[in-house]
């Protein structure tokens, strides 16, 4: 069944009755929900192309939500304001989803997509600086694969963090890809976009334990930290977490006065093809040697231009040995295979 909500209105009694496979549909304006819009199995949640609705929820609620449960649901063209910052525009843990066109303009999340599977966002907007706890955020500490998503794709978002924790924080991956190949975001030549410049000082990106992750296209002007959660420790099988074959291909990622951070138990990362950018005075890359249960860090460099005072502070330096360094330079002067400085421009 189709059901157009108009200017003025809310959704409240309507979404609390959605069917499997109807259609729910906001025309152009502003909007008020008192409780969140549960989807159901293959409905259709959209907005206005032209004017995308703006949905204002109430505080401790998401916008949507989509269970375990449900499959094939899809969303579009919306825009919400979560007053509550650990609500998300969209909580996903269901299958076969899809979104296209997602913006939060309160102080909660984009998204939430904690053990969902196959999900297909597209264009993930927040960029007013308000959100206060994560931008994106996926995986709960104590749970073991596979409860994280599994085979999500995020293809374009663009992200602004002035208060909250991190840009994008995500745990318990298998499969991930954050950015694209071939899409761009409007106006920029990079599929995802993170600033980060919110006095908590996290990070723009941080993936925790997973498996296989693909970071492709992104730049960040913020740190990017790669690892398991020390909150997992004392966890039931922490020892065997990791995060493993992470790849990065074709980034730009401004550090600031931060790192690169590959922690202990970041193993088999590769990083291509990209640009990783220390501020003045500061190192680019922060390497983790053994720590506890988990191991060095391990991984390759290939085709990466760093820029900053060195490539790691000294006390990171032995751990070096467990990565490669291959066709990379150093503020224009080549490295060799083991990172070290092989001559200096004009020498």
């Amino acid at each position: 069944m189709d059901h157009l909500i108009q200017s003025g209105q809310g959704a409240d009694a309507l979404a609390a009755k959605l069917l499997d496979g109807d259609l729910l549909q906001f025309g152009a304006g502003s909007f008020n929900n008192g409780a969140t819009i549960q989807a159901k199995n293959h409905c259709n949640i959209s907005g206005d192309p032209s004017h995308a609705a703006q949905i204002t929820v109430a505080g401790g609620h998401d916008g949507v939500f989509v269970s375990r449960y449900v499959g094939g649901a899809s969303l579009s063209d919306l825009t919400f304001q979560t007053v509550s910052k650990a609500s998300a525009a969209c909580s996903i843990s269901g299958s076969d989803c899809t979104i296209n066109g997602l913006t939060q303009v309160g102080a909660g999340r984009v998204l939430t997509f904690n053990s969902a599977q196959r999900l297909t966002a597209d264009m993930l907007i927040s960029t007013n600086g308000l959100m206060e706890d994560y931008g994106i955020w996926a995986g709960l500490d104590g749970l073991q694969p596979p409860h994280g998503p599994i085979d999500c794709r995020l293809a374009r978002f663009d992200l602004t963090m002035l208060l909250g924790m991190h840009g994008i924080r995500i745990h318990k991956h298998t499969n991930l890809v954050l950015g694209d190949a071939n899409l761009s975001l409007p106006g920029f030549n990079f599929a995802g976009r993170v600033k980060y410049h919110s006095p908590y000082r996290g990070a723009a990106i941080t993936l925790k334990e997973g498996s296989n992750a693909k970071v492709i296209r992104v730049w960040t002007d913020g740190p990017v930290g790669v690892g398991p959660n020390q909150a997992e420790l004392g966890n039931a099988g922490w020892e065997q977490l990791r995060t493993d074959g992470t790849l990065f291909s074709g980034c730009e990622f401004n550090v600031q006065d931060r790192f690169f951070a590959l922690g202990a138990g970041a193993i088999n990362t590769r990083v291509e093809t990209s640009i990783i950018r220390a501020q003045a005075g500061f190192a680019c890359l922060s390497i983790g040697g053994p720590w506890k249960a988990w191991p060095a860090a391990t991984g390759v460099f290939d085709n990466v231009q760093f820029f900053g005072s060195s490539l790691c502070g000294q006390s990171n330096r032995p751990y070096l040995a467990g990565f490669t360094f291959t066709s990379c330079t150093l503020n224009g002067n080549p490295l060799s295979s083991n990172g070290d400085v092989i001559q200096t421009k004009g020498s």
